[in-house]
């Protein structure tokens, strides 16, 4: 295409039309664009995309540098574009009207005239009722009408319209010259509607039929849509491969019709997801796996309540069905690639991302029960307590919808994303075993009173942490012979010395008072749960590894309290 564009051309325009319409969506937007130009069947071939990949293309070229590709817009291709970016929600939005009809007469003086040709009586009602009134003569008081001191626009001398905003005047203006000169019945009609129309009617009517047409891309209502993050239980997923086979006519995609490529907005697969795809050797089974990722991507845009006009939310909504559907394949092939296959061939793809997302909701249901039922609603800095990552780890787990704690940003952050992988969902399992396990340690084995934290803060440490609070109280035990939650005295750290490190260096806790330490935690351990000994010993070490860490580089006859994370010094 860059070195010979007539030979490109040629082989290009030597495909048939159907062939010719994967081979133009497998490339970058901007490519396609240049190859949609360039074949002399550009405007058949642009008509032939998908709407969501002809829409696609012009937003990531750019509205205004794509506007040849919006002047070969079908029917149905405009359509679909106004009902993605004039909406909010359900709110048209009268800056996003106006921005793309002065687009659509930029692109060519036959875009807005085919789209005001087809467009729906009560999008256009309720569209021009955002920007003007309309009054009509009154023969019995004419000139003297009320409305006659506004600044007034007229194609007729009997219609009269008053802009709202006058810097709009010029913009409308064009685009009702266009609508009388070519579509006058319709002028008067609709010039009428707006004269008396209830705009909350006119926009639920608008909506109701944007939705139909939404509804035939794959974007359900959100009542439907938010079903996608039901629970599905390993009963039920067993169930669903037991009745599988494989799918015949492929029922999801319309006879003829190329799928939209929202899986190529992300160009790293999922290594599991990646394998099973490469597995697939059927054209059809894939253009099929790709028909189902647009609508479950689209399906997951909705529920999430994301505004469906930008790019971005399109890439964050297509890398969590990759993640989920990896996490889902995963799970119900325990990693095997070609049972793997086997699952995308005769599964459907929501059933496999909800696979997926049951690994992360029930993470998210065991963490809320220890907000509601366990130690974290007694205490009022909990995420500090468990310091990172486990506090953050924690804190995605109890979003509205389970977050995968990324690690804090250049600014010091934290970070959260959707789950990717199923090793993510299970270091999360992890750092909560590890939050309901502290709760355990310190409430039940140890008898902390909830109000003994209050008195530990607002001493030398920034933000309180369990490993502080627990070497505070091993190093009070060891230098008053009772173990206390209270802070230490700046003398304290002065008597460590001698009492809790052996002489040599690095600076190692007294073997001797290690064993006493561990011996003493074990028995408390035990009248709790016996089971629990192991993670609290594993507590244990990497407590002392960092109170030993800490003091090793630094003389505790010269430390500063101020300047401690692992003991906490009164005041």
């Amino acid at each position: 295409m860059r070195e010979d564009p007539e030979r490109a051309r040629e082989l290009l325009d030597a495909l048939p039309l159907p062939a010719r319409v994967p081979a133009v969506l497998e490339h970058a937007s901007k490519e396609r664009m240049e190859l949609i130009l360039l074949s002399e069947e550009g405007r058949a071939l642009s008509q032939a995309l998908p709407e969501e990949e002809w829409w696609r293309t012009i937003k990531e070229v750019g509205e205004e540098d794509a506007l040849p590709l919006v002047a070969m817009g079908s029917d149905e291709q405009l359509t679909f574009l106004v009902d993605l970016e004039w909406w909010y929600q359900d709110i048209l939005d009268p800056l996003m009207v106006i921005r793309w009809w002065v687009l659509f007469l930029e692109a060519g003086a036959e875009v807005l005239p085919q789209w005001l040709e087809q467009a729906d009586e009560e999008l256009l009602v309720l569209s021009l009722a955002k920007f003007f009134e309309v009054y009509v003569a009154d023969p019995d008081d004419l000139g003297y009408e009320p409305w006659r001191r506004f600044r007034l626009f007229s194609l007729d001398n009997t219609y009269f319209l008053h802009f709202r905003d006058p810097n709009l005047a010029p913009h409308l203006e064009q685009v009702l010259r266009v609508l009388r000169s070519r579509f006058q019945d319709r002028y008067y009609s609709i010039l009428d509607r707006v004269r008396t129309c209830a705009p909350a009617e006119e926009e639920e009517a608008a909506e109701r039929l944007r939705r139909g047409r939404l509804l035939d891309h794959g974007f359900p209502e959100f009542e439907d849509a938010i079903s996608l993050y039901a629970y599905l239980s390993p009963e039920r997923m067993q169930a669903l491969e037991q009745a599988a086979k494989p799918r015949q006519g492929k029922a999801e995609q319309p006879a003829g019709a190329s799928a939209p490529r929202y899986d190529l907005v992300k160009t790293d697969l999922p290594p599991l997801l990646g394998r099973a795809l490469a597995a697939i050797e059927d054209p059809a089974a894939l253009e099929e796996f790709r028909f189902q990722f647009a609508r479950l991507a689209n399906r997951v845009l909705v529920a999430d309540g994301a505004e469906l006009s930008k790019l971005s939310n399109l890439a964050a909504a297509v890398d969590k069905v990759y993640g989920y559907l990896e996490i889902g394949l995963d799970v119900w092939s325990e990693g095997d690639p070609a049972r793997g296959r086997r699952l995308l061939e005769e599964q459907w793809l929501p059933h496999i991302f909800q696979a997926g997302y049951a690994q992360a909701l029930r993470l998210h249901r065991r963490a809320q029960r220890l907000l509601r039922e366990g130690w974290l609603r007694q205490v009022e800095h909990p995420y500090d307590l468990l310091e990172e990552p486990i506090g953050p780890i924690l804190e995605g787990l109890l979003k509205k919808r389970p977050a995968w704690y990324a690690g804090p940003d250049d600014k010091g952050a934290g970070t959260f994303r959707e789950f990717r992988s199923l090793p993510e969902v299970r270091r999360a399992e992890t750092a909560l075993e590890q939050s309901e396990f502290l709760g355990r340690l310190f409430f039940e084995a140890l008898g902390l009173e909830p109000g003994a934290l209050l008195e530990l803060e607002d001493h030398n440490l920034p933000v309180l942490t369990w490993t502080a609070v627990f070497l505070t109280a091993l190093v009070r035990g060891a230098l008053h012979h009772r173990f206390a939650f209270a802070p230490l005295a700046a003398p304290d750290l002065g008597r460590m010395r001698e009492e809790v490190f052996a002489d040599g260096a690095p600076r190692r806790v007294r073997p001797e008072l290690r064993e006493a330490w561990a011996q003493w935690l074990g028995r408390r351990l035990s009248r709790v749960d016996p089971k629990l000994q192991a993670a609290g010993l594993a507590f244990f070490k990497q407590s002392l590894n960092r109170l030993e860490d800490e003091f090793s580089r630094r003389s505790p006859t010269s430390l500063e309290p101020k300047y401690l994370s692992t003991l906490i010094v009164s005041a």
